[in-house]
């Protein structure tokens, strides 16, 4: 029993260590608050910053847990604002101190807000669109994914979007089945999201209140931040019908983000999704919107048939994602047939539902195709 002990507590501590190296959320969040444990809450960098007027910054906790809503932020003064994620915005001239907390620890800033602008200042003012687009590269950071967001640009790829996903040809298994990636990788205090390749390196990165149109990075965006409160990609509006050339986002407009009922009853065709309310289940799924190359041509919008349809609850509220309670997946043929999102670039898993089970209203739709939860990061 001792020799287990010692195993289970050497494991645990090297999972914990490969965590922090790749800047993955460790599984399980430290039990209790502000135990000696945890060592002390720490803000990256100095005592005190001087930031330009119009100025932002992201203040960084060292530790890992950081990226969860426990971590509370407060500020005293009237020079800046910060929000859940320590990102900090200058308001107006003069000083202010910016406060972590979590359980029994914490740590501050002391922020000065001078007159002059501000070195990382907005570099998108007076921006001329066709000039952005005519020479488009994605966001280089939060920062900059912020920046464009207030002037109504994107900060992800810019191609035509297809029906079918891309799916990658090396998607890893277990004993024949496919794998969901288990990290959930954050970085600038969960402000950015890291996608990673099949085999575990980095492929882009997702950034909150950005503003995307392709699927992969949509999909990586409302696994990572998705939710009922309206954390959506910033180009996206709940009403269905929106005028794009009305809006500021034009041809980059997309729309609906509405409840998905999910109840295989009065809708047969579809498949019974997991855990779906609709079917008894707790989870709350919603839909969204995939424009494909003829969806927004600046004028209309043309809905046509491919939505994202997702469920994100933490429903015991244990900090973490488990089993149940998040799951993303794609349908091309208006919720005939559904692929899920795996958590990395390429992966989606098979393909199930009324289609792939030959269209037949006696066989109806086949079900949900399990996946194994696996880490990918240090796979090669």
């Amino acid at each position: 029993m001792k020799l287990y002990l010692r195993l289970s507590a050497l494991l645990i501590a090297l999972a914990i260590i490969l965590s922090l190296l790749v800047g993955c959320v460790p599984p399980d969040e430290p039990e209790g608050e502000g135990t000696g444990d945890l060592g002390s809450l720490e803000i990256e960098g100095e005592e005190s910053i001087s930031i330009g007027l119009g100025g932002v910054r992201v203040l960084e906790i060292k530790e890992a847990y950081s990226v969860t809503s426990r971590v509370q932020w407060s500020v005293i003064g009237e020079a800046v604002t910060v929000d859940e994620y320590g990102f900090v915005k200058s308001v107006g001239v003069g000083t202010a101190t910016v406060t972590a907390r979590y359980g029994d620890l914490s740590d501050s800033v002391r922020i000065t807000v001078t007159g002059e602008p501000d070195e990382h200042a907005d570099p998108y003012t007076d921006v001329d669109k066709s000039e952005f687009y005519g020479g488009y590269t994605p966001a280089s950071d939060f920062i900059d994914a912020y920046y464009r967001t207030q002037h109504y640009l994107l900060s992800g790829e810019n191609g035509t979007q297809a029906k079918e996903p891309t799916v990658a040809n090396n998607r890893p298994e277990e004993s024949g089945v496919f794998i969901r990636n288990s990290d959930m990788c954050y970085e600038d205090n969960g402000n950015t999201y890291v996608v990673y390749e099949p085999t575990g390196e980095v492929a882009f990165r997702i950034y909150r209140g950005a503003a995307y149109v392709t699927l992969e990075e949509i999909a990586a965006y409302m696994f990572a931040f998705g939710g009922t409160d309206g954390a959506f990609p910033a180009n996206y509006t709940s009403v269905k019908k929106p005028n794009p050339a009305q809006s500021p986002w034009g041809e980059y407009l997309r729309a609906n983000h509405s409840f998905f009922i999910g109840d295989t009853e009065r809708y047969p065709r579809e498949p019974e999704l997991p855990n779906i309310s609709g079917c008894g289940g707790k989870l709350q799924y919603w839909e969204m919107d995939i424009g494909t190359h003829t969806y927004n041509n600046g004028n209309k919008i043309t809905r046509g048939e491919c939505r994202l349809v997702y469920g994100r609850r933490d429903l015991s509220g244990d900090g973490t994602f488990g089993a149940g309670e998040l799951h993303v997946f794609y349908t091309y043929n208006h919720y005939d047939d559904f692929q899920e999102y795996l958590n990395y670039h390429g992966g989606w898993g098979e393909r199930f539902g009324y289609e792939t089970n030959g269209s037949s209203s006696l066989k109806g739709p086949s079900p949900y195709v399990d996946v194994v939860y696996s880490t990918l990061t240090g796979r090669s």
